[in-house]
Parts: structure tokens; C-alpha cells; sequence
């Protein structure tokens, strides 16, 4: 299942009332999430979509966040790390939803006789929260009538070091998804400058 997935909507619904972790709802600073310990460390790992950050510039964050008990993002790690450039003023400032999961449920996975086995259970037991939450909370659209799957099939093949290894010395162009309409194809945003003001 790819990770831009949705579902029937009853379903994710059924499985949030049955088979969801304890979680909680809150409000959250970027900055707090960005200077989380597992974030600090990692989220610099993730590549920056430069559409995102261009549609996040006009529109801010229109999506709230999943986390799990370490506040590390199942979903918006690609938003959190578009977050990185933008000033530390606008971080501190801007408060978004977060659904922290408190229990790590996932946890019996890191002890399976077989690292690289219990690595796979784990990511697929986050995906499929990620699934189940982009169906019931995420927006289709950002406000300017873009599909949020366009930021998420075009990050998607940008170079991921944890998933691709080392970067090539000489980096391909990234082409825009294939199943984008045309119109999007050749998305040109206008840059809009978040200031500290």
C-alpha cells in the first residue's frame, strides 16, 4: 500500500473506534515539535518539498499532525521538515493540531528475533495509522485547489537517504507525477515570504 493511500471512509472510522491506540488530542508550536529530541535529529533527514513549502508559505498548515509518543510525526514529517526554513518567530507562533499517540503499541516489534522483520511490522502498522488518519482529517485540497496527494506523490520521489542510500553525485531531476492533470504538471507558486514581523 502506498503511502499517499486513503480508504472507504466508514472503514477508517470503524477501525479509529476499534482498533485505534490511546491517543490525544492537542495544540502544539512548530517550534515545540521541531525541538523534540527524535525530531531535532532526524526530520533534517527528510527532503525538502519545495512544492510544499511554497503552498505552506501562502496558506500555512492547514492539516493536523500525527505523532507517536515522542512527538516523531507518522504523518507530517514531510511538513514538519518544510517547517525547518521558515523563520523562528513564525515556528514559536503558529500552533497546530496534534494527535499524539501515548502508547507505543508498536514497541514488541523492536524485539522480534529478525531486526529487519520487525522493522516492516512496525512501518506497517504506522501506515496503516497514517491511512486511517489522512482518510478521516486531512483536507483534499490547500486552499488554492491543489490535491494534497500532488505534494505527496512528488514527495515521494524525491531521494530519501533512509529508503534510497547515499545520494548520487550527480542528482536526476525529479519529474512531476505522471497522474498529476495537467494543470499541475507544471505548478509554478508564487513565492510568498513568511517574515518575522
Amino acid at each position: 500500500m502506498a503511502l499517499f493511500a486513503r480508504m472507504h471512509p466508514a472503514k477508517a472510522q470503524q477501525l479509529l473506534d476499534t482498533a485505534w491506540p490511546r491517543h490525544v488530542w492537542t495544540k502544539k508550536s512548530l517550534w515545540f515539535l521541531l525541538t523534540q529530541a527524535v525530531n531535532s535529529k532526524h526530520i533534517q533527514k527528510i527532503p525538502l518539498n519545495d512544492h510544499l513549502l511554497e503552498s505552506v508559505k501562502q496558506h500555512g498548515y492547514v492539516s493536523p499532525f500525527l505523532t507517536i509518543d515522542t512527538w516523531y510525526p507518522i504523518c507530517g514529517g514531510q511538513r514538519l521538515r518544510v517547517a525547518m526554513e521558515l523563520p523562528e518567530k513564525y515556528l514559536k507562533n503558529t500552533h497546530v493540531d496534534v494527535c499524539r499517540i501515548v502508547d507505543p503499541v508498536w514497541q514488541p516489534f523492536h524485539h522480534w528475533h529478525s531486526k529487519e522483520e520487525g522493522q516492516k511490522a512496525c512501518q506497517i502498522m504506522f501506515q496503516m495509522y497514517e491511512v486511517v488518519f489522512k482518510t478521516l482529517y486531512m483536507e483534499k485540497q490547500d486552499p488554492s485547489g491543489i490535491d494534497l496527494l500532488h505534494f505527496e506523490e512528488y514527495g515521494n520521489q524525491l531521494h530519501w537517504p533512509t529508503r534510497d542510500g547515499a545520494k548520487p553525485a550527480t542528482p536526476a531531476a525529479v519529474a512531476p507525477p505522471s497522474s498529476a492533470p495537467p494543470s499541475q504538471k507544471k505548478m509554478v507558486i508564487p513565492r510568498v515570504s513568511i517574515n518575522n514581523t
